[in-house]
């Protein structure tokens, strides 16, 4: 077995915060893009994937402490939100 694969292996796995899970399944938040905006000229829809348990369906604290995570659910206005890192991405 290469380093890399060993490396892999042996790093610590992310636990849902609520229940301790370690499984995760992939989620989307659906957004509504305006058609002045949009590159067709019409209302469209964009997924924003992220992660979610398995088990409960809680969001991992690695997302919810990224930016733009509480705009992109919907419960913040963008300008509410200081930044950090990046925009969230699995």
């Amino acid at each position: 077995m290469n380093e890399d694969a060993k490396m892999l292996l042996t790093a610590p796995n992310v636990v849902c915060p609520k229940c301790g899970s370690k499984f995760f399944k992939e989620v989307y938040v659906l957004k509504r893009i305006s058609p002045i905006i949009s590159p067709t000229g019409e209302e469209e829809t964009m997924p924003i994937p992220m992660m979610a348990c398995a088990n409960c369906g809680e969001i991992p604290d690695e997302y919810k402490k990224k930016r733009n995570y509480m705009t992109i659910i919907g419960e913040a206005d963008a300008k509410e939100e200081k930044p950090e890192s990046s925009i969230i991405m699995p």
